[in-house]
């Protein structure tokens, strides 16, 4: 985070961010069984990204913003579940 607060970020940073992210968590938890299984296991669970940074974009701070990472979060679980014929299931 520190290290970021540095970097120029590419013109068309807003546009593509949520993808990149998206796809990021895909690989990270499609690559990593025991991650894979840890997110699944959240259920149907709302997950929030809560943080004291001031994140309102990724997260939420003091249950205040758009919770992106949240979303995506939720959304791959979905999709990884579906993948493994657990998409009934109900934790």
């Amino acid at each position: 985070k520190k290290r970021g607060k540095n970097l120029t970020l590419r013109p068309d940073w807003d546009k593509v961010k949520i993808s990149l992210m998206y796809e990021i968590c895909m690989c990270k938890f499609m690559q990593n069984p025991k991650l894979r299984d840890a997110l699944i296991a959240t259920g149907n669970s709302v997950l929030e990204e809560g943080n004291t940074w001031g994140d309102y974009f990724w997260g939420k701070v003091n249950g205040h913003g758009e919770n992106q990472l949240g979303l995506i979060l939720m959304d791959v679980r979905e999709k990884l579940k579906w993948s493994m014929g657990m998409e009934n299931e109900i934790a």
